[in-house]
């Protein structure tokens, strides 16, 4: 079994002497997806040289790049998602994880049949990008704290059921499952 930590790349060196196998970070500190191409090898040249490798990456979005409502951008969130998936194929990052609260965090007064169909949208944009550069893009349930949608195992199954394609799966984070007293 290995085990890693959450952080980015300041802490690398503190994991990989207390044992750490991996690191997940987020990913605009990794892949840079709003930066141009050298800041991207840049970044992978630092984790390269840190020792511990990065299989898994956390916070895909940015707050501001919603995917529900009618501020959502989706020529915006294609140039991003593109970027984001190319670049974790070439530094060999296996998982995408897409909690993204702040991003998919339906707004007030919107229908939530119109934010649901955004998000299996956004999903099924990823699912092309992700299966072209053999990342899988992993659906999280996140706490009703941090978050208005897609907050147990079921809405997440049926978001990855419905966008049917094998580069989308689910993850179960144990705080944001026990934090929503989510069933076993």
């Amino acid at each position: 079994m290995q085990f890693g930590v959450c952080g980015e790349l300041e802490i690398g060196d503190i994991a990989d002497r207390a044992g750490y196998a991996y690191l997940e970070c987020p990913v605009g500190a990794f892949l840079k997806p709003r930066e141009d191409e050298p800041a991207f090898l840049d970044s992978l040249n630092s984790f390269r040289t840190a020792g511990l490798t990065v299989p898994a990456l956390n916070c895909f979005l940015p707050a501001d790049l919603k995917v529900t409502g009618p501020d959502s951008d989706p020529a915006a969130l294609e140039k991003y998602v593109t970027t984001a998936f190319r670049r974790a194929g070439k530094a060999c990052v296996n998982v995408i994880v897409f909690g993204s609260g702040g991003a998919r965090q339906i707004p007030e007064g919107f229908d939530r049949k119109a934010a649901h169909d955004q998000i299996v949208r956004f999903c099924r944009m990823c699912a092309r990008s992700a299966g072209e550069n053999g990342v899988t893009l992993a659906v999280e349930p996140l706490s009703k704290s941090d978050c208005n949608v897609i907050n147990t195992v079921a809405e997440a199954v049926e978001i990855v059921r419905e966008v049917d394609h094998p580069a989308v799966r689910f993850l179960v984070d144990a705080y944001h499952f026990f934090r929503n007293s989510d069933s076993l």
